[in-house]
């Protein structure tokens, strides 16, 4: 519109459609008979837009936008061979600056929004930054969370001889609050970041293992009624020249339960480390980059006669390491 506002629209629809064709052969005859054929149909129509006053000069900055996402999914994985589902939502953003320096920065967001299958609460947010002298930065932010099923997790059955994924129509909307701060510190060439974080979950949508006791590898979307985790990391950055260092860690704490009673907190811990080369004489990078995941909870089902119904369970996944190596350049001038 003008240097200080502007409006941007983003639309898109998509299509996927598949046909399969199955057949059942003969292995002695070399006969083939068609068993059935099958179309799965997924469309998409999206559009967002948003309105932005910006004027670094004012004491407040704006955004306010709308959303809009519908999706629609025929075929015969698909519960009654169609389903639809349509989400709205309008939000708004302000960012006030107080002070000559503008150090503090204070930026609340409001999202109100309509789901088609699930009732929609009003969702607030507030992140605060503080600029302290000597290249000190704080930030804080509360979000309250949201997240309706998508059809696919409510009613898209996934088997064939690689995948045996199974929807779930009982499941219920995720709702949460999230808390997170740090602390970045910069020291000439040398950067530091502490940082800490604490969410809880109601009613978490995980893909659940059933039954890792048997053969079968399915999997099928679950409410987790209480999800709450929380951690802190410590990273340090050091850049000589061509040369970074990046060392640091996180130590994180997940309570998945059944039970929303239940406070049982189980630790694991991140570490990692990424070393990275620039030789800019041959326009070349080389980096490396190492991580040790200690052993951590995941949750699997399984059936219970005495209830008749499948209880949420944990397993757990071994401490593991990965290690990568990359090399990159130009050519062609650059291009």
């Amino acid at each position: 519109i003008n240097q200080n506002q502007k409006i941007e629209i983003t639309s898109a629809y998509n299509l996927y459609k598949r046909t399969s064709q199955t057949f059942f052969k003969n292995l002695v005859t070399l006969a083939e008979t068609e068993n059935y054929n099958r179309d799965d149909e997924f469309k998409l129509m999206f559009s967002r837009g948003i309105y932005s006053f910006d004027n670094n000069n004012k004491f407040i900055r704006f955004k306010a936008g709308y959303h809009f996402n519908k999706e629609i999914s025929e075929g015969e994985r698909i519960e009654s061979n169609i389903q639809s589902i349509t989400d709205m939502a309008i939000f708004s953003t302000a960012n006030f600056s107080f002070f000559n320096n503008k150090s503090l920065t204070f930026k609340p967001g409001l999202r109100y929004s309509y789901n088609s299958a699930f009732k929609s609460p009003l969702i607030p947010s507030i992140n605060i930054k503080y600029d302290f002298p000597k290249n000190i930065i704080f930030r804080a932010s509360y979000s309250k969370g949201f997240r309706a099923p998508s059809l696919k997790e409510l009613y898209f059955v996934f088997v064939d001889i690689n995948h045996n994924i199974l929807g779930n129509k009982e499941l219920k909307s995720e709702s949460g609050n999230h808390f997170t701060g740090s602390v970045n510190l910069s020291i000439k060439n040398m950067h530091v970041k502490i940082s800490g974080f604490h969410n809880s979950i109601k009613n978490q949508i995980q893909s659940v293992q059933k039954s890792i006791l048997s053969d079968s590898q399915e999997y099928q979307f679950q409410n987790i009624a209480a999800f709450k985790s929380k951690g802190g990391s410590v990273n340090f950055v050091k850049n000589l020249k061509q040369l970074s260092v990046s060392v640091g860690g996180s130590y994180i704490g997940l309570n998945q339960n059944a039970e929303i009673s239940s406070s049982n907190f189980i630790y694991y811990h991140e570490l990692q480390s990424n070393v990275s080369y620039d030789f800019t004489k041959y326009k070349t990078k080389a980096a490396v980059y190492f991580k040790n995941t200690g052993k951590q909870p995941f949750l699997y089902s399984e059936f219970s006669p005495s209830n008749n119904s499948e209880l949420v369970k944990k397993g757990f996944i071994e401490a593991y390491n990965s290690l990568d190596a990359s090399i990159s350049f130009s050519i062609f001038k650059q291009k």
